[in-house]
């Protein structure tokens, strides 16, 4: 009804509203109508940022794509100001380089992809960690490992496998779907800067409560005067206080004292034996996420070296190891700025979706090679505007399978050939 949808656009600028999202039920299969309607929304409104699902991900599953669809313009506009500010500045600076942008993915862009693509950065700020520690135990010959970061408000953790960094599709952001390939990875409320309290059976508890960097934790002398894990590492000797960050912070033993006063009293200890609750509590915690990423995924943690990164993590590494009985760890001399590293050796990547919905015993072999291909050639497009010569591409396909009447897919890697040559792919389908 392109009358009614003109009058809704209208209506929509009238109010104010800056980004609009197009999301069509069955677009997946056949774009037309959608394309009509964000052709429609884009002439009524045009300094709207529009984000239609058929560019965002055109798979199948509604509710997801409507969910994702949503996300990237939600964080479109923000992104875009910020990005277009950030090169302004860079230019007037005198910056000659290449600017890449982080993706949740596990790789990087340009500004102009994540500019339009904005719901690809959503989970992008520990999604180089994986990556870098994959590197790390390569150089000891190793190709699996769970890489631990611990920083001041958050404790993340993911799993690789043969060097790769296990992806997803089924994220959530405050329990919306995002169902653009990500990096596997579990954060919970766990940092330096977690709070301990005590819960209405006179429990002890750390996080998800966080005391922030301002005014922060309470030895910090801010302001600050809740408990908080560095205050309890403080106590318990972990911490110098004469030589945190350098010396540029001196830590205050007495205010963290005092904040642990506040679990001591109801607990009936001294304010050391709180700090030791804190401590074992909050490696727990951080324990329990690493369980997610392997034990939940049927692996045994005890098989895979952990790489530790962040500001807080190797203070709590060796209880975290101790709990899941995991042989060893290694602490990278760039622990602190782990992710700021991990994306200086990050690869473009970029990621491509096409439904196709048939029994395995049933498919069109042509119709998946065409589908491949179409999507092999816009990445080769995409990567040779980004200065990338056709030596260096890889293609790496994979497919998405589930049994009969089952709801959830398998994801499969396959090999390029065995995808697009029909001869090939009529084998498998005998096999």
């Amino acid at each position: 009804d392109e009358v009614g949808l003109v009058a809704a656009v209208r209506r929509l600028k009238d109010d104010g509203v800056e980004a609009l999202a197009v999301c069509l039920m069955n677009a997946f299969a056949n774009p037309a109508h959608e394309q009509r309607a964000a052709e429609i929304a884009a002439g009524e409104h045009p300094g709207a940022y529009l984000s239609v699902s058929t560019k965002v991900l055109p798979a199948v599953r509604f509710y997801d794509r409507v969910s994702t669809t949503v996300l990237n313009a939600y964080a479109g506009p923000i992104l875009k100001r910020y990005i277009e500010a950030l090169l302004r500045r860079l230019g007037d600076s005198g910056f000659t380089g290449v600017l890449l942008i982080m993706q949740s993915n596990g790789g990087v862009t340009t500004p102009e992809a994540a500019r339009d693509l904005a719901a690809m950065t959503l989970l992008s700020g520990p999604a180089a960690g994986p990556g870098a520690g994959a590197a790390h135990v390569a150089v000891h010959g190793l190709a699996d490992s769970i890489t631990v970061d611990m920083g001041g408000t958050s404790f993340d953790t993911a799993l690789v496998l043969d060097g790769k960094p296990i992806t997803v599709t089924d994220g959530e952001i405050d329990r919306r779907r995002l169902a653009l390939p990500m990096l596997g990875i579990v954060t919970i409320g766990a940092g330096g800067g977690s709070v301990g309290w005590l819960d209405e059976g006179g429990l002890l508890r750390v996080g998800p409560q966080s005391a922030g960097a301002d005014p922060g934790p309470a030895c910090y002398g801010r302001g600050g005067d809740r408990p908080t894990c560095t205050d309890a590492d403080l106590l318990l000797g972990y911490l110098d206080p004469a030589f945190f960050a350098g010396g540029k912070l001196p830590l205050h033993v007495d205010a963290a004292r005092q904040a642990m006063s506040s679990l001591s009293g109801p607990l009936g200890t001294s304010e050391e034996e709180a700090a030791a609750g804190v401590y074992r509590v909050i490696n727990h915690n951080m324990a329990s996420g690493v369980r997610a990423v392997t034990i939940k995924r049927g692996h045994d943690p005890r098989d895979f070296p952990v790489v530790v990164a962040g500001g807080a993590g190797p203070l709590h590494a060796c209880l975290i190891c101790r709990e899941l009985e995991i042989p060893f760890f290694l602490v990278p001399r760039e622990s602190s700025i782990f992710c700021a590293a991990g994306m200086l050796a990050t690869d473009l990547k970029h990621d491509y979706v096409r439904s196709l919905i048939s029994r395995w015993d049933q498919l069109d072999p042509a119709r998946l090679a065409s589908l491949v291909n179409e999507m092999a050639a816009e990445g080769r497009q995409v990567l040779e505007g980004e200065g990338i010569s056709a030596d260096r591409v890889r293609l790496e396909p994979a497919l998405d399978l589930r049994y009969l009447k089952q709801y959830h897919e398998v994801t499969l890697p396959a090999k390029l050939d065995e995808v697009t040559q029909s001869p090939r792919m009529k084998a498998c389908l005998l096999y």
